[in-house]
Formats: structure tokens, C-alpha cells, sequence
């Protein structure tokens, strides 16, 4: 690949114009492939289905033993077993870079990283959900 970063793109161009012009050729013998009208008049490719492929028993096999090999249990479960193996919420310090003395820090930290992942709001525990309202 060249240094040269026009150069590179060009090469790239160059060969996507060339990929689209042989698929583009291919459409009309594809039989899996058809171009039909929208309501709207706008056309749309239709691509037929695949047939589905038998599971090889090897595969089965190694679904099996993968899913022996992993832990089962509710995501904050496993977080904090992961850090009991590895302790890797240890890495985690506070932002003043002092101690933390929580003494549920991995707890605390696992439903952070949780709340992050599933991007929602953090609300208290205690929060009275019997009043209808939201904060």
C-alpha cells in the first residue's frame, strides 16, 4: 500500500469502481437477485434467501463446550466473580486519586459499568416509585 495518501485512496477507489462494475454485470443472471418497484416508485433489491446449511457435529460439539466454559448467572454476578478471579475493578481509582473506602467499591463499580453499557441513569434505590413521577 502506498505512503502516499491520495495515492492509496485512488488505488482503493479504483478497485471498489471495478468490484461494483463486475457485480453490477452479474445482476441480470443472479437468480437470487431481483429489482422490484416500491409503492413509491422507487426501485428495491431483493435478495432471495439462503438455504440453510446443516450444523456440522464439530460445531455442536464446540457450542457445547464454549458454553460450558462460560459463566451463567445475572451480568453483575459475573462481573464480580470476573474481579474475584482477576481483580481487575482494582484498577479503578477515584477521581481525586485517593483510597476509596467504600466497602462495596466493586459492587458500586460493577453497577456503573453496567448503567454505562445499558446507557441509562443511575436513580436511587430508594426512590419512591408509587408516586408516578419522573425526576
Amino acid at each position: 500500500m502506498s505512503a502516499d495518501g491520495a495515492t492509496a485512496v485512488g488505488e482503493l477507489s479504483k478497485r471498489l469502481d471495478t468490484a461494483y462494475r463486475t457485480t453490477l454485470a452479474r445482476v441480470p443472471d443472479n437468480t437470487a437477485i431481483r429489482i422490484t418497484a416500491t409503492p413509491k416508485g422507487h426501485d428495491e433489491l431483493v435478495l432471495s434467501p439462503l438455504e440453510r446449511l446443516d450444523e456440522p457435529q464439530s460445531l455442536l460439539m464446540l457450542r457445547t463446550q464454549t458454553s460450558a466454559m462460560l459463566p451463567h448467572g445475572d451480568l453483575p454476578d459475573i462481573l464480580l466473580e470476573v474481579h474475584r478471579r482477576t481483580g481487575f475493578l482494582d484498577a479503578f481509582t477515584h477521581v481525586s486519586e485517593r483510597a476509596a473506602t467504600l466497602s462495596k467499591l466493586p459492587a458500586s463499580l460493577c453497577a456503573v459499568l453496567i448503567a454505562a453499557c445499558l446507557q441509562c441513569r443511575l436513580r436511587p434505590a430508594a426512590r419512591p416509585w408509587h408516586t408516578g413521577t419522573e425526576p
